[in-house]
Order: structure tokens, then C-alpha cells, then sequence
């Protein structure tokens, strides 16, 4: 699975693209690496684009990577953050994720399209 990130500074923004299917293991080391980067830094808002994704989360999955962001939360600041998955099959362990989250340092919101992906992180979206 891999995934990429771009991190455009002046905006605040931080673009992540996922493909292939992945584990919650692998989308956790990805966020640690994003949050690691030179360019990030806290209050950032960030993109995850997860069209391309073949859908392989569980349960477990959802909850591990809900209990790590909140173990966190110190760590990752504030963080306003987009999903986006259009496949049925995906948006659904997604909202799970987002209700998972609660509790944490991220607000998260699960979208459909990048387009309206912009109520949550704002225009400068890809």
C-alpha cells in the first residue's frame, strides 16, 4: 500500500493519497511519518485521499487507529482532517473511524468527492 504526501506550507495543507489495499498498521505508519516531516507542523489540516483504495479495514482496525489518535493527542496538535473514499464499501468504515476519533486532537470529516472535501479543510484542496 503505498501512500504519498505532499505538503503545501503556504496553505496549511497537508495532501496524503492512498492505493491499493492497506492495514491499519500501514496507515498508522504513514501518519507518523507525515507528522514526522520537516514541512508539517501543528494546526496543519490535512487531505486523505483514498479513492484508489481497495477496502481491506475491519473492525479492529478502525478502533486501533481511533485508540492510537487519541493516545496521541498531544502529539498530533490540532488537526482538521478530510477523507476522501466514494466506494460504499469504504465510506462506511470511514464514518466508523470518524466517530472513533472522538475524543482526540482531530476533527474529521468523511467525503465523498475532493470538492466537498473543501467544507472541512478549506479551498486550497486538490
Amino acid at each position: 500500500m503505498p501512500t504519498n504526501f505532499h505538503i503545501d506550507r503556504e496553505h496549511g495543507v497537508a495532501y496524503a493519497r492512498t492505493l491499493g489495499s492497506t492495514t491499519s498498521g500501514e496507515l498508522l505508519e504513514s501518519f507518523v511519518a507525515l507528522l514526522k516531516h520537516p514541512d508539517y507542523s501543528s494546526g496543519m489540516k490535512l487531505l486523505l485521499d483514498m479513492r484508489e483504495v481497495v477496502p481491506s479495514l475491519f473492525q479492529r482496525d478502525i478502533l486501533r487507529i481511533g485508540q492510537h489518535f487519541r493516545s496521541h493527542r498531544d502529539e498530533i496538535g490540532a488537526l482538521k482532517m478530510a477523507v476522501v473514499v466514494p466506494k460504499t464499501s469504504s465510506f462506511g468504515m470511514a464514518r466508523e473511524l470518524e466517530a472513533g476519533v472522538d475524543g482526540s486532537s482531530v476533527e474529521m470529516g468523511v467525503f465523498r468527492g475532493v470538492g466537498e472535501s473543501h467544507s472541512c479543510i478549506g479551498r486550497g484542496a486538490r
